[in-house]
This record gives structure tokens, C-alpha cells and sequence, in this order.
């Protein structure tokens, strides 16, 4: 989904020991008692769970798998300003970095050609600076944090809140289709997410050269094409081989969210500590695939004793963590898709109600996001929990926009999208004039927010609940191409149930999840959906 991170080593891993061989001679007992005594006494450990968290000033500067140069640039391109910031202040302060003054993505890693290398210590101060700039008078966007401030600026709604059938056959039904979309879409595009930053123009290539008949996209991607363009990874996602859902971390961020709601017994409990915790026991570091979720994982190790995270009452623990930090320290990405792929289960948990969804959402991509980051997550949570109830695809996004601030730049970049699709009458025929339209609207940022926003709301809209061309619109799109057609499968998914999903998008992932977590690689997706289903039910979604 996200940038990869460096491959050298993190600070602070542990050295790897090498294991005595089969015939190495071990001390007897009473040898090895004497070489303890030996041994100076180890300093008393405080008590894990009473140990203090590192002060805020005083927190280090960690990289967190990324070179600094790399995180210095990502944060001086946010959008050029568009969060506020002055783009003239974030220039000069490109140009101090050595960094060409364009939107910043992989190819502009490199200093400008002549320009002397800048040392660590002046990108990091750099890097500070940048994030002191003020929002700029007249900034027309008022984007609060805070679910509170959140609400006070959702525009008006007759309803957040909508009737489903109260028969849980019903339900586990659509809930196995979402399931089944966000996996179909998922593998669909995760071959194509590999040729960012120019996905649309390689796929199209690598399509075309294997047969005229490949475009518009029709079935999962060939292994081989004849053209220059190659899938190297994600092999297992290609028709030939595909035998399961392949690993990938939108889905086992879906798995996370699961696994975080089933430690509790209603919604009104769930807290973000419960989204952390879950991260503490169960997430390897390299598998949340870099981006704000590592670098939020990251902000925890650094700053909060392990023992704070994991023990004691959840609200006294997620009271004494400052979540703000956590998600803006030293992460660039705060306001990229990163945490909106981490939406799909609090919907799951909520069908047919999507401010719940929403509320729960937040407490999740509080952790690692900010304004636009937070607002897609919540965003997608309750447009998927309102496709449970509704038929109509423009009702559905209106359902999903409703819960976020009239007041802020996501709520417009929808609306935009809404308007450039009826401009096309909303029909599928129109998808590449459409697609061109959101190009020279939002850009084409790989990870960033509004354009892959964009192509999951246009799928959606001129798909009309079509299965194939929803997914196949998002993936012909490019920009994110797994995490689009995941989202917006989950949402055709959720609107049609499983028994009417086509089968050849959903009979060769043979029932089978590879999740990356304990427990649920493998797991059949029909018991992911059963587990969603046992959620939702004491979650009150049946009555």
C-alpha cells in the first residue's frame, strides 16, 4: 500500500544470537549456579506497568526505517500547502534541503544536481521548522482532531442511522460480500501497485501487450505480458497462480481492527489503547508496510514503557497517552490513506450505522493521523456501513460524507468528485473522461488522499453496483490500486451480499486468507465474516 521503508537495519533491533550447535557441551547445574553467583547483581526493574512515559520534549528523534532526507521532503511536499501552511515558506525550505521545488515522490529523493549535501543536523532542524509554520490567514478549512469538534461540523442529516433486516442470515451474507469485495479488489490491483508512481500508464501497457481483449480490465491480472513492464512481487495474485486471498497489509490492517473490537464487549468501551495493544501483541513492525501506521507504532516504542500499552484498565491507559503526538511526531504521512485502509471492519462492526462507524474509526486513525487522514478513515467506515442499508450508490457516499466536517478540505474534494460525475450523467461508459477529470483536479500522488479518494468514489458512482466495473474502474485508475478497489469492493460487497457476487471474482480465492497475523494466516474469509458477524451482533446492529 505504502512507500516501502529502507531495508537497513532499524535502531534498536536486537542483535540475532546464534544457537548453541547440537553437541555443545552445556554446564552442569551446580557449574552453572557458581557462574551465576559470579555475576553482578542486575539492577531492581521498576514495575513494567508504573513506569513513566518519556516527556514530549524530550522524546528522540528516531527515523523509524526511513532515511531522513526522505522524511524531511515527504514533509515539506504535504500537498504543496494545501494544509494550510504557506507555499512559499515550504519552498525556501525545499530549497535549504537541496530538494527540487515540485510536489515530492519517490523520483525527487535525490539532492538537485550541483547542490552541496545538506548534513542530518541541518534537515533535521529543517525538518522542524517546517512543522512550526503557521496555518496561513485566510485559509478557508477549519479541521478539528477531535471527535467532538469533528461532530459540531458535520452538516445536517435526517438520519445517521438506518434499518436493516434483523436476521442474521441476512447480514452474514453482506458481510461475507464485503469481505469478499475488499479481498477480490485487494488482489486485483495488488499487482499493479508495484509500477508506482505511473501505474495507470504501465498497466495499460502490460495489458495491452498481452491482448487488445485485456482493456477495459476483465479478470485478474496474467503473470507474463510481452512488454518492458514486469510484476515481480504479488506473483500469487496473478490468474495463473491465484489459489487464496496473497498477504497484503490492507487486509491485515482489516484483520487488526478485528481483532482490536473483539476485546470488547460494546462499542461505547472501545478506546484507541485497544487499537495499540493489538498493534503490541500481534503486528510485526515491517508488516504494517511503512507510512503513518509504522511510524505511529514507531512513536509508541519511543516514548511509552510497554507495560503502560498493555496492562491495566483501558481508560485509565488510553488517558494517559498523548494520541496527538503519537500520530504527528515525526510522520509525514499524517495525512495520507495510510490509516483511512484501516476503515472496513468498524463498518463491519456497525452496518447500516454510520456515525457509529465513524466514532469507532476515529478512535483507531486518531492514532496515527490527522485532519484529511482522519476524516477519510471516518469517511470510509460509514459509506460502508451505509451500503449494508442502502441501494442507491450516490445515497451511500452522501451517507459516508455526512460524518465528517462541512468545514473541511475532504468534504469539498468529495463533493467536487460528485459533481465531475454527474457532469458525465454518472455513466460507467464515461469512466476514463471522469478519471481524466480527477487527474486534473487532485494530482497524482500516489498515496495521497484526495486522488485515491477520488477513483473509489467515481468507481462507486459509475459502477452503479456492478461488481466487476467497481473494482475494475479503481484498478484502471491506478494512483493506490490495491487499497481503491479494496475499498470500494468492500462497498459494492456490502450492497450486493455474497450470494451475488460474481463467481469468477470470488471462486479462486477458495475461500482462504493469508492475514499475516497469528491466527488468521490462514483463515478461511467466510470465518473472518462469521467473527464480524458475532461483532456486530453485540454491537446491537440486530435489534
Amino acid at each position: 500500500m505504502r512507500k516501502k521503508p529502507s531495508a537497513a537495519r532499524t535502531h534498536g533491533a536486537p542483535a540475532t544470537r546464534k544457537r548453541a550447535g547440537k553437541g555443545a557441551r552445556r554446564p552442569t547445574a551446580p557449574a552453572a549456579r557458581k557462574a551465576m553467583a559470579r555475576r553482578p547483581a542486575a539492577p531492581a526493574a521498576p514495575a513494567a506497568r508504573n513506569a513513566a512515559a518519556v516527556p514530549r520534549d524530550r522524546a528522540p528523534f528516531v527515523p523509524g526505517g526511513y532515511p531522513l532526507r526522505d522524511l524531511v521532503g515527504w514533509e515539506l511536499r504535504q500537498w504543496a500547502g494545501d494544509d494550510g501552511r504557506d507555499p512559499a515558506s515550504l519552498s525556501r525550505l525545499r530549497a535549504a534541503a537541496g530538494l527540487p521545488d515540485v510536489p515530492y515522490n519517490w523520483s525527487h529523493g535525490r539532492p538537485r544536481p550541483g547542490v552541496k549535501p545538506v548534513t542530518d543536523a541541518a534537515l533535521l532542524s529543517i525538518y522542524r521548522r517546517a512543522l512550526a509554520l503557521p496555518i496561513r490567514r485566510g485559509f478557508p478549512f477549519t479541521e478539528p482532531d477531535d471527535l467532538e469538534g469533528i461532530r459540531s461540523l458535520r452538516p445536517a442529516a435526517e438520519t445517521r442511522r438506518y434499518p436493516i433486516p434483523r436476521e442474521d442470515g441476512w447480514l452474514y451474507d453482506r458481510l461475507l460480500g464485503a469481505w469478499l469485495g475488499r479481498c477480490a479488489g485487494c488482489t486485483l490491483g495488488g499487482p499493479a501497485e508495484q509500477w508506482r508512481p505511473d501505474t495507470r500508464a504501465s498497466l495499460k501497457r502490460y495489458l495491452l501487450a498481452t491482448s487488445p481483449l485485456e482493456w477495459p480490465i476483465t479478470n485478474y491480472m496474467p503473470e507474463e505480458s510481452p512488454c518492458d513492464v514486469k510484476i515481480v512481487w504479488k506473483r500469487d495474485a496473478t490468474r495463473e497462480r491465484l489459489a487464496y486471498v496473497p498477504a497484503d497489509d490492507d487486509l491485515t490492517h482489516t484483520v487488526i481492527a478485528q481483532i482490536a473490537l473483539g476485546e470488547v464487549q460494546s462499542p461505547g468501551e472501545f478506546r484507541s489503547i485497544h487499537l495499540a495493544r493489538t498493534w503490541y501483541r500481534f503486528m510485526p513492525y515491517v508488516v504494517t508496510a511503512g507510512g503513518a501506521s509504522m511510524l505511529a507504532l514507531r512513536n509508541l516504542l519511543i516514548r511509552y514503557p510497554a507495560g503502560l500499552i498493555a496492562h491495566g484498565p483501558a481508560a485509565d491507559a488510553d488517558g494517559a497517552v498523548d494520541w496527538p503526538w503519537v500520530a504527528a511526531h515525526s510522520n509525514p504521512f499524517r495525512e495520507d490513506i495510510d490509516g483511512a485502509i484501516r476503515a472496513d471492519s468498524y463498518a463491519y462492526a456497525a452496518p447500516g450505522q454510520p456515525e457509529l462507524a465513524a466514532s469507532l474509526a476515529w478512535q483507531d486513525v486518531r492514532v496515527s493521523s490527522v485532519k484529511t487522514g482522519i476524516y477519510c478513515c471516518m469517511f470510509y467506515a460509514a459509506m460502508i456501513a451505509a451500503a449494508f442499508a442502502l441501494d442507491d450508490p450516490l445515497a451511500v457516499v452522501e451517507a459516508g460524507r455526512a460524518e465528517i466536517p462541512a468545514s473541511s478540505r475532504l468534504y469539498a474534494a468529495i463533493g467536487q468528485v460528485i459533481e465531475i460525475c454527474r457532469r458525465y450523467q454518472f455513466r460507467g461508459e464515461c469512466f476514463e473522461q471522469v478519471l481524466q477529470a480527477i487527474y486534473e483536479t487532485f494530482g497524482d500522488d500516489d498515496c495521497g488522499t484526495p486522488n485515491n479518494m477520488a477513483t473509489i468514489v467515481a468507481a462507486v458512482l459509475l459502477g452503479d453496483r456492478d461488481f466487476e466495473k467497481v473494482i475494475t474502474f479503481c484498478v484502471m485508475g491506478g494512483f493506490d490500486s490495491d487499497s481503491t478497489a479494496a475499498t470500494a469492493g468492500s462497498v459494492a460487497g456490502a450492497m450486493l451480499g455474497a450470494a451475488r457476487l460474481p463467481e469468477k471474482w470470488t471462486r479462486p480465492l477458495r475461500d482462504t486468507l493469508q492475514g499475516q497475523i497469528i491466527g488468521y494466516h490462514p483463515i478461511a474469509v467466510s470465518e473472518c465474516a462469521r467473527r464480524s458477524l458475532e461483532i456486530a451482533t453485540r454491537f446491537g446492529a440486530l435489534g
